[in-house]
């Protein structure tokens, strides 16, 4: 993906801080203060096996980016300097309730690999992720619970809202598995809720915490939406063109279990008759032809340049999240650094 676009962009933007005032805290300094208060939560209570992958799926990493997001916005809004910790917990409820739901969407998934380490499933078993998960999501409504109590009510409303939508992402990717085709208004209204309601949600809880505008909070959530769609179509596009070491995941798993993603969904929306013939007929090599049945499905994929139009889409989703930030910047007066550091590095991902 060419990154010259986004580069550009980022030189006007550093024009722009030089006109601004009130930086605050770097999207590292945000991170890191994330990163404190989640290994403040770890403890050796029991039963271990209910806890003990709790702390395993949180200490696995991540970039933290919905935490950030929720305390970049907060921080951005405050006229004057901020004590993040005074709304770390519901940062901490986001991130929690995230890796919540990867737990579950492994098992779902059958997946292996997270981060580069085995899944909660594969370590323990899958009674013991679905309680666990279980637990994580009970532990992110308590932190939430501990909000500034003038604000509990509006961020819980924010909050549910976000986690139903992603329930409903989820069961639209569940029930994918079993359609022949997909189209591509189908597939991107399914990464609105799955992916994009979680970094919406973000935003969403920090312009409320720092008392936003309705108007604002809305221009804030079609950002985070942009980011999240350009996010997904990235992971799809690791999957297949990405390596293992660095995405964390075994790469080409979607093409070998006949998952729908943007590419497969470009495929059957621009392939020739006779290409979607041979597609269906891959479609049938099973587990034990992995090594055959990627090299045949990215020939189409070759064929066809669907990987051209999966930057190309990546690309307009990220153009259009800088103009809605932007719009944001501009209405305040001041960037948001923090959210600049994770939209940039987004432009070029590879993990």
């Amino acid at each position: 993906m060419d990154s010259a676009f986004f580069r550009s962009r980022m030189q006007k933007a550093i024009i722009f801080v030089t006109k601004s005032w009130g930086m605050g805290h770097s999207q590292e300094d945000i991170r890191k203060a994330v990163e404190k208060a989640l290994l403040d939560l770890v403890n050796d209570d029991q039963p271990a096996n209910l806890l003990a992958p709790v702390w395993y799926t949180l200490s696995s990493g991540g970039k933290r980016i919905r935490p950030v997001m929720c305390l970049a916005v907060y921080d951005w809004l405050a006229k004057e300097h901020t004590d993040l910790a005074l709304v770390m917990p519901v940062a901490l409820s986001i991130e929690i309730f995230h890796n919540f739901t990867l737990l579950h969407d492994d098992v779902m998934d059958v997946s292996a690999l997270r981060r580069g380490r085995e899944t909660v499933w594969k370590k323990w078993d899958v009674n013991t992720a679905i309680l666990s998960g279980d637990a994580m999501n009970i532990l992110a409504y308590m932190l939430l619970s501990r909000a500034p109590q003038n604000k509990l009510s509006a961020l819980l409303e924010r909050f549910n809202e976000g986690a139903l939508r992603v329930c409903k992402g989820q069961q639209w990717d569940m029930e994918f598995e079993t359609a022949e085709y997909v189209s591509e208004e189908e597939y991107l209204r399914m990464i609105e809720d799955k992916t994009a309601a979680l970094l919406e949600m973000s935003v969403r809880l920090g312009a409320c915490l720092g008392s936003a505008s309705p108007e604002f909070e809305d221009t804030l959530a079609q950002f985070a939406r942009e980011v999240g769609i350009a996010f997904q179509l990235q992971d799809d596009y690791l999957d297949v063109y990405g390596t293992t070491a660095e995405f964390g995941k075994e790469c080409g798993d979607d093409i070998v279990t006949n998952k729908h993603t943007y590419l497969s969904v470009l495929l059957q929306k621009c392939a020739t008759e006779k290409q979607r013939e041979r597609y269906q007929t891959y479609k049938k090599l099973g587990a034990e032809q992995r090594n055959e049945k990627m090299e045949k499905v990215m020939q189409l994929y070759d064929e066809v340049d669907v990987k051209s139009a999966c930057e190309s889409a990546i690309d307009q989703h990220l153009a259009s999240a800088e103009a809605l930030l932007l719009a944001c910047e501009q209405k305040i007066g001041r960037i948001c650094p923090a959210l600049r550091g994770i939209f940039s590095s987004l432009s070029g991902r590879r993990f």
